[in-house]
């Protein structure tokens, strides 16, 4: 399907789309240069959602196992300091 054809009948090829389940190629002079396909929310991920919407960021480095994580940071916290910092969290700044 054409660029101009998709303008002109866009709300057809969205419920075709949607009722069939097919994606149609959408080409501008000739060459095929988009895809509209079928909406699955399983395929979204939800940070890229979020993020996409300035909801969220995502990370700059990947998951660390959590015992990783206890042999970098041998520090340990008292109670009270786990308290404060969590009062910190929920005040208004």
């Amino acid at each position: 399907m054409t660029k101009r054809e998709l303008n002109q009948q866009t709300a057809q090829v969205l419920e075709h789309v949607s009722a069939s389940g097919q994606s149609v190629t959408i080409t501008e002079r000739g060459v095929p240069k988009w895809q509209v396909v079928p909406f699955s929310p399983e395929s979204i991920d939800p940070l890229d959602l979020a993020a996409s919407q300035g909801r969220a960021t995502r990370p700059e480095t990947g998951p660390v196992a959590w015992d990783l994580v206890k042999e970098q940071s041998p520090r340990r916290y008292t109670t009270q300091q786990i308290d404060e910092l969590v009062q910190w969290v929920k005040g208004d700044r």
